[in-house]
């Protein structure tokens, strides 16, 4: 403002010589009024728990993950003094400690356990399930009829406390946070909410609440299904498996599989004729096979690794005949580095295989065809699996949309997982007494 007031006078007064003098002086007067103000460094009662905010998502977690959670709920720091010394004319020292009591969400799912948990970075709990630094620690699995927690129901009060059901939470009440320079760590957890194996089709029929996905893809021993949609929670586990689509009309159902299944049986795609037609002759219209510039010359397959704490991990593989571009894919799912390895191999020979595709002309028989199904178009000239990516009725034409399907796929693979740094798990110490009668001397 004043930058503009005194230019305008400096310029009235003194032509552009005055105006320019006016509005340097101006600009010195704005830079003094409106400088922002001077910032204060961390204050240890400006401390507070790591931020958490409205409509973060919190994952449906499957099998056994490590997740560093939500905080949902929190006291103020609670500060202790203790006085030590001063006797026999010596001054006396006073120290200060800080501990927090907070809950955190962990999956939005129903949980079985919580096993081992890190504080940055270091085990706070070990594998004998006892907590390193002072405080108590609960674990609310997550059911319909949750209690409420005590220490949240005693710091909100009667009538205002919340029992998160549906909600699995870590509540810590009191956690000493000394052994943390007194400010409150970063946390994780390693959650076991299904015991034994866990595979795609459990994890697509918990999601869909029906039976619709069928074989298991990649080994995993972990997920954590998050997003605005059942698509969104399942599209990586869709994009490594490669699902396949089978919408089957005459059953009147659809069903989700891996590509890489071989259950599934080969239909022949002559037997889908009219039957007033017998001599009806599959017509290839067009046959094409994608640019190698157009197709991803190598993947790399991000994912959580079981054998270094669940630390992420990546495999790559290289795609016969691909271009320079290099397809990422973030699965958050735990599992070993030789199975993602070898499930990046398919992948790579997936899109290989894809890259060859054929229209043909059809009757009205082979709208009873699957989407997703496996057939044989030998009839047509044309040696090997294809699978039915898509059909259309246009102008009185039935087309259908084929893909080359890989016949083999590559088999088990070495991952290189790199050496394991596990944080020790030291046990708690027992302590004891003893009472020794010494003699008098």
């Amino acid at each position: 403002m004043a930058t503009l007031v005194l230019t305008v006078a400096g310029s009235i007064l003194g032509g552009p010589v005055g105006g320019a003098i006016g509005a340097i002086i101006g600009q010195q007067i704005d830079a003094e009024l409106f400088k922002p103000k001077g910032r204060e460094g961390p204050r240890l009662s400006d401390l507070k728990l790591q931020t958490s905010s409205y409509g973060t998502p919190i994952p449906q977690i499957f099998g056994t993950m490590r997740v560093s959670g939500t905080v949902v709920w929190a006291t103020d720091l609670i500060e202790t003094r203790t006085r030590s010394g001063g006797g026999k004319g010596r001054p006396s020292t006073t120290t200060y400690s800080y501990s927090a009591s907070f809950a955190v969400a962990l999956s939005s799912r129903p949980i079985g356990a919580v096993r081992r948990i890190w504080a940055d970075g270091n085990l706070l709990r070990g594998s004998d399930g006892v907590l390193k630094e002072r405080g108590t620690l609960r674990i609310l699995p997550g059911t319909a009829d949750q209690a409420i927690d005590p220490a949240i129901g005693a710091a909100s009060g009667a009538g205002a406390a919340v029992a998160h059901r549906g909600l699995a939470l870590a509540v810590f009440d009191d956690l000493d946070l000394a052994a943390f320079g007194n400010r409150i760590p970063q946390l994780s957890f390693e959650v076991e909410a299904d015991t034994g194996a866990i595979d795609a089709a459990a994890i697509g029929d918990a999601l869909f609440g029906a039976a619709r996905v069928t074989g298991s893809g990649l080994p995993i021993a972990g997920y954590a299904a998050q997003g605005d949609t059942v698509s969104d929670a399942l599209a990586p586990l869709a994009l490594v498996d490669g699902w396949a689509l089978g919408d089957d009309p005459l059953a009147g159902n659809w069903s989700i599989s891996p590509r890489d299944q071989h259950a599934m049986p080969v239909l022949d795609l002559a037997g889908y004729r009219s039957v007033a037609a017998p001599g009806f002759p599959l017509t290839p219209l067009r046959r094409s096979r994608a640019a190698a510039r157009d197709a991803a010359g190598s993947v790399r397959l991000r994912y959580y690794d079981t054998a270094r704490d669940y630390l992420t991990g990546q495999q790559a593989a290289l795609v016969a005949g691909g271009g320079r571009r290099e397809l990422a894919i973030d699965l958050p799912a735990a599992a070993s580095a030789d199975a993602v390895a070898a499930q990046a191999g398919r992948i790579a020979a997936r899109i290989a295989a894809a890259r060859e595709m054929m229209v043909v002309e059809g009757d009205f028989a082979a709208l009873a065809l699957p989407i997703g199904a496996l057939v044989d178009a030998a009839n047509a000239g044309l040696a090997g699996t294809w699978r039915l990516s898509e059909r259309a009725f246009r102008d009185g034409r039935i087309t259908l949309g084929l893909a080359r399907h890989r016949d083999a796929w590559p088999g088990a693979a070495a991952g290189a997982a790199g050496t394991p740094v596990a944080a020790a798990d030291w046990p708690v110490a027992a302590g004891f007494a003893a009472l020794i009668d010494l003699p008098p001397s």
